[in-house]
């Protein structure tokens, strides 16, 4: 078992000269650092990949690495590519790890691809593919001591390649090798044949891309290249890093002084045809290398710019769940596979009271420089999505890897969904996900990376308002706003008093419901069930809006309510109304459980408007309209509030509206002043961003990828939307619904 970290396994690189690295660079130099660690199993543990295999591994072919690329652009700003011969990272240790970074050297989750080659000759990595393994106690803990110690050294290997950044050149190109074959459309033991008379089906991605760092006298310090293929030419019980090790090592020989890294492309059914032998391995890994090599001998494209990171994680609905009596037949299915998963799928319901209808799916692209775009997906992605997302975002010039940061399923485009088969259904058993995908998923993730790509390239649109409905759209008690999981916009008093519209992403708005009675809403939240919450500032109530039949219900009432005014929510459902006193200038903070109970948390206090909660669920803000503060407040475990303490005070103009981003910087409207000021947890005015009227009442996140702010403006009556960097918390949310 690897117990702890053992520093000379970390082999790092300098990556220039000492006269070199002494030099003073220009402001256009990028800075590179690498650092490699061995994370074979130090005990035979199961191995991953097969679900055929009756014992662990008996040996080794060749040592399994970790390896860390840190680039630097001239700005200083940094991201970090983790290259792994794994067959998967599951979310948890991927989610560990990250966190663990941005704590110790402060590197922002959107600056860390975690890439595995999808070796199927390496171990069992924690949760990955939990329903293909019975493993029994011995090999349960060598699985679990092997996480923990992957995650430690994971984290070491990054921390070693940061502090060997130096001057570096960086060049980028894109070769070709042809031995990946479509494995839906061909089959194995007619390939052969097929490739000789030119006649293989199906589509293929055949490029290569290569990333070159070169110290500032030209010696190549680090190699970068991918590929679309499956690492399965190996079936047998010895450790490797299957065809893309053999060709690391092969790089690596021919330039002692370099570190080479694999991540892999679009893969999913793609297959290394023919197969099974080490003599296939090494050519197939040899093939590649040559490739990488004749690229690296002709002309490359230099990288000049800056870098820009993006990271968000899709809500991606599977489509209709199974039933707990289903899943009851299931467990005791003769397919031990299907009642493996059974099992797994009825813990989670003991455990969440149902499963859950959507993934939090992982969706990363990276701007390196003017031209290169690097985009990382999650799961074993197919084909299809890299020949797309090339097309649509400039061939030449894209980069897509799968099997990133999560390893979660097969993501089959919606032809391959269709179509069936095992990346299209049966896979999903493996990985002990309930069902199969719904029929939007390429739609979403195609969808996610076009935004995150266009806010990466068109920087000048970032902070800068825009209409997205038209003037006097809405009345002047313009209200809300909330996005739902499908990033519709939810504000009040749509076209007249007493509705609440509905504005699809594109600006088309519509009556979505007619309050009843004198009931006028306000602020709005949804739970965690998709439950909409309404604040009834004219009948004391918080309303409850099923959005499925769009019935109206009383949740919570007390006439003691002065309002209630704005809603924020915790992650456990709890409900917080701000409640203002306008002809006094006073207000009052109420507490709403989860059965509708109501209580009086805060009195006291000036006009209470906007109010959000802190990303951890720990802090509540709000703001005073007339007295221009905003207030922080501890939440007890118990929801009271304690520890009120001041985070900002403004000399003019109002305050209304607030939410906060995932950092838990906080947006907070101007009323008056016609901006939206964004602040740190501690105060620090960030920037503040204009929104075309002098009347902002509210905001919300919304968009594909939660970076899109939606304000309501009462000059105009509209909506206006700016994109922004963070994606909002209440979004963030969403994801995990």
């Amino acid at each position: 078992m690897l117990r702890r970290i053992v520093p000379a396994l970390c082999a790092a690189l300098l990556l220039a000269s000492p006269d070199a690295a002494a030099r003073e660079p220009d402001t256009t130099t990028w800075k590179a650092g690498v650092a490699r660690v061995k994370i074979t199993p130090e005990r035979l543990m199961w191995m991953s990949g097969y679900g055929s295999r009756d014992k662990p591994a008996e040996g080794k072919l060749h040592d399994l690495w970790a390896k860390a690329l840190v680039l630097e652009d001239p700005a200083g700003r940094r991201c970090v590519l983790v290259t792994m011969d794994l067959v998967g990272i599951p979310r948890d240790i991927s989610t560990a790890v990250c966190a663990a970074l941005k704590k110790k050297h402060g590197l922002e989750r959107a600056a860390i691809v975690l890439s595995v080659s999808h070796t199927h000759t390496g171990p069992v990595v924690g949760s990955n593919l939990s329903a293909m393994y019975f493993l029994d106690e011995e090999q349960q803990k060598l699985v679990a001591d092997y996480a923990k110690s992957l995650q430690a050294r994971l984290i070491a290997v990054v921390t070693e390649a940061l502090g060997k950044t130096a001057p570096a050149r960086i060049e980028w190109g894109t070769g070709h090798a042809t031995f990946a074959v479509n494995r839906r459309n061909n089959k194995e033991p007619d390939v052969p044949k097929l490739r000789e008379r030119g006649l293989l089906k199906g589509p293929v991605d055949h490029d290569v891309p290569v990333l070159a760092v070169r110290d500032l006298e030209g010696n190549v310090r680090v190699i970068v290249c991918g590929y679309a293929c499956h690492s399965t030419v190996l079936p047998f019980f010895k450790w490797s890093g299957d065809y893309p090790g053999f060709a690391q090592l092969a790089l690596e020989k021919a330039h002692p002084e370099a570190v080479a890294l694999f991540w892999a492309g679009c893969g999913g059914d793609q297959n290394p045809l023919p197969r099974r032998s080490v003599a296939f391995a090494e050519e197939y890994g040899r093939q590649l290398a040559d490739s990488v090599e004749a690229v690296l001998k002709a002309p490359m494209q230099p990288l000049r710019g800056d870098l820009a990171v993006a990271y968000n994680e899709i809500a991606l609905p599977f489509a209709d769940l199974p039933s707990r009596d289903q899943i009851l037949k299931e467990a005791d299915a003769k397919d031990r596979y299907i009642a493996s998963r059974a099992k797994l799928l009825l813990k989670q319901i003991d455990t969440h009271g149902s499963l859950a209808g959507t993934y939090p799916y992982p969706v990363q692209a990276w701007r390196l420089g003017e031209d290169l775009t690097f985009v990382a997906l999650g799961g074993e992605v197919v084909v299809d999505y890299s020949l797309r997302l090339k097309k649509e975002l400039d061939r030449g010039k894209t980069w897509v890897a799968g099997y990133t940061n999560d390893v979660m399923a097969y993501i089959p485009s919606l032809r391959v969904l269709k179509e069936g088969g095992y990346e299209g259904a049966t896979a999903m058993v493996y990985y002990g996900l309930p069902t199969v995908w719904g029929p939007r998923i390429e739609e979403l993730i195609v969808g996610a990376v076009h935004e995150e790509v266009k806010g990466l390239r068109d920087k000048e649109t970032m902070f800068k308002a825009t209409p997205l409905t038209a003037e006097k759209s809405f009345t002047e008690g313009i209200e809300g706003p909330c996005c739902d999981a499908k990033g519709n916009i939810y504000a009040v008093n749509y076209a007249k008093q007493q509705t609440i519209g509905k504005v699809t992403p594109d600006g088309k708005g519509e009556v979505w419901v007619t309050l009843p009675g004198k009931s006028v809403g306000n602020g709005i939240v949804f739970d965690k069930k998709g439950l909409m919450y309404v604040a009834d500032y004219v009948g004391h109530n918080v309303l409850q809006i099923d959005p499925a039949t769009k019935k109206v219900t009383v949740f919570a009432h007390n006439g003691k309510m002065n309002q209630p005014n704005d809603l924020a929510i915790t992650p456990d459902d709890i409900i917080y109304a701000s409640d203002p006193n306008w002809e006094k200038s006073t207000g009052q903070i109420w507490r709403v459980d989860r059965k509708g109970k109501t209580t009086l948390v805060a009195e006291d206090m000036g006009t209470t408007n906007g109010i959000d909660v802190s990303p951890n669920g720990k802090i509540l803000y709000v703001n005073e309209s007339v007295q221009r503060v905003i207030w922080a407040f501890d939440i007890a475990a118990d929801g009271s509030l304690s520890k009120k303490r001041l985070v900002k005070k403004f000399n003019d103009f109002g305050f209304d509206g607030m939410r906060c981003d995932v950092d838990g910087n906080l947006y907070v409207s101007r009323y008056g002043k016609g901006t939206v000021v964004v602040l740190s947890p501690t105060g620090e005015v960030l920037r503040e961003i204009d929104v075309l009227g002098k009347s902002p009442s509210n905001l919300c996140f919304g968009g594909p990828d939660g970076r899109t702010v939606y304000v309501t403006e009462v000059t105009k009556r509209r909506l206006v939307q700016f994109r922004v960097d963070k994606p909002g918390v209440a979004w963030k949310r969403w994801q995990k619904k």
